[in-house]
């Protein structure tokens, strides 16, 4: 530390002249020694305040001067400017299990998919009661004048049997809802952190192959997708289907137009050799102007009948973290917006098609909650769906006291071949391990 240090003192602005304006004696006295006192106590409040916040930031002993240090003033700077950087990239996890916000995951799956009727239903109902409860309020309050009491109260006697009725139907609304154990919105976000990490590292990899330096949206499509442990949970989304589809027309129609510009060039080339015709440099310079203006306007036209995106993407920041996370140490790459975007919104028809898949395995289980039991029974239903497996068969003697059993089990396995669904129990088990879950393995539960 340096030994120099510096006297702050502080300065107040002078403040414009006034007309003055003449007081009694005894208000002028009075007046003058209130700002007498008010000034004093503002520059102890500022040097107060100054040594308070030096102590928090930094574990520098507490002191009342005014005198403080210019390293140690630096130090703090530097210390806060550090904090900041740090709680932004922490924002994104949740408790450091996985990166995509569960909170996001729940209130898209609930609110915008399973629950979503009983939620607007009731909206419904409790705008039509809006005045009931308003008028209560006035009637229950102490300043209300007797006046709008009475009025109030005469308002809600005529209207209790239509509240009573409404109330009723919010409760069996209520009742109706699909409920959520408190884990599971964490198992649906670490599903959904699988395959986007997967179709990151796919797309990563065949940019660095491609030797380009931006990861664009044709990156996620390029290569033999069918290899991918999550590619069942993705292959029939909308949104995908549609990219696919667009990006194959798009490749056909330009090597149908770079065919069409070879025979054209060839031709032409011909038609110049046979009648002897030679550009002049002028003119040779005038065509590659004009090819150059050619390919500029149809990026242009590109650009402009490119449709304008809805601002409604929930999960391009968390995606971004799962790119950092898994990009190559030894290669620079750009992640685009319109990747981000892209699988944002495959997240979110994931969600959706991962509700009703969840509906129909909760109705077979009679059960009216969604837990882990019944999310890794949703997925693995998804993931397994045309996936090669080798079964097996085995008949194991057991212990039994009960004459009437049978002393031998038969036992079904069947191992199911370039699936994600074991990577990702294990991922859901450790999860539970961590959040501190005394249930049962969900392997165990599955099975």
């Amino acid at each position: 530390m340096s030994s120099n240090k510096t006297t702050t003192q502080v300065k107040t602005p002078k403040e414009p002249k006034t007309p003055a304006v003449r007081k009694p004696k005894a208000l002028a006295e009075s007046t003058s020694a209130t700002s007498a006192s008010s000034a004093s106590s503002a520059s102890t409040t500022t040097t107060t305040k100054k040594t308070k916040q030096v102590v928090e930031l930094t574990p520098v002993p507490t002191t009342t001067s005014t005198t403080t240090s210019t390293a140690s003033t630096a130090s703090t700077t530097e210390t806060t400017t550090a904090d900041v950087v740090d709680t932004k990239k922490v924002r994104g996890k949740t408790n450091g299990l996985n990166q995509i916000s569960s909170a996001r995951v729940r209130r898209d799956i609930d609110s915008n998919n399973i629950n979503k009727l009983n939620e607007e239903r009731m909206a419904v109902l409790k705008a039509s009661i809006s005045e009931y409860l308003q008028a209560k309020k006035i009637v229950e309050a102490e300043e209300s004048t007797a006046d709008d009491k009475a009025k109030s109260q005469a308002y809600l006697n005529e209207h209790a049997a239509r509240h009573h009725d409404v109330d009723q139907q919010m409760k069996a609304l209520s009742r109706d809802k699909v409920r959520f154990s408190n884990d599971a919105s964490r198992i649906i976000s670490l599903v959904c952190d699988h395959f986007v990490s997967e179709l990151a590292i796919h797309a990563m990899k065949q940019t660095v192959a491609s030797k380009k330096k931006s990861v664009k949206i044709a990156h996620l499509h390029k290569g033999d997708l069918h290899n991918l442990s999550f590619f069942a949970l993705i292959h029939d989304l909308p949104s995908f289907v549609a990219t696919t589809n667009k990006l194959a027309e798009k490749e056909l129609a330009r090597q149908q137009a770079e065919q069409l510009e070879k025979t054209l060039a060839q031709a032409e080339k011909d038609f110049k050799k046979k009648h002897s015709i030679h550009l002049t440099k002028e003119q040779k310079e005038q065509d590659k102007l004009d090819k150059k203006e050619k390919k500029q306007k149809q990026k242009d036209d590109a650009a402009d009948s490119k449709e304008d995106k809805e601002d409604d993407v929930t999960y391009r920041y968390y995606i971004g973290i799962l790119f950092q996370n898994h990009k190559p140490h030894d290669v620079q790459l750009r992640i685009t917006n319109d990747v981000k975007t892209y699988l944002s919104k495959l997240v979110d028809e994931f969600i959706t098609k991962l509700a009703d898949q969840l509906l129909l395995t909760i109705h077979n289980m009679k059960n009216k909650t969604i837990n882990e039991r019944a999310i890794l029974h949703a997925v693995k239903t998804m993931l397994v769906a045309n996936c090669a497996y080798t079964e097996t068969l085995s008949i194991n003697k057991q212990e039994v006291t009960d004459k009437n059993k049978n002393e031998y089990e038969v036992v079904h396995e069947r191992i199911y071949t370039n699936c994600g669904y074991y990577a990702l129990e294990t991922s859901i088990n450790e999860l539970v391990e961590k959040l501190g879950d005394t249930a049962e393995p969900v392997a165990e539960m599955v099975q």
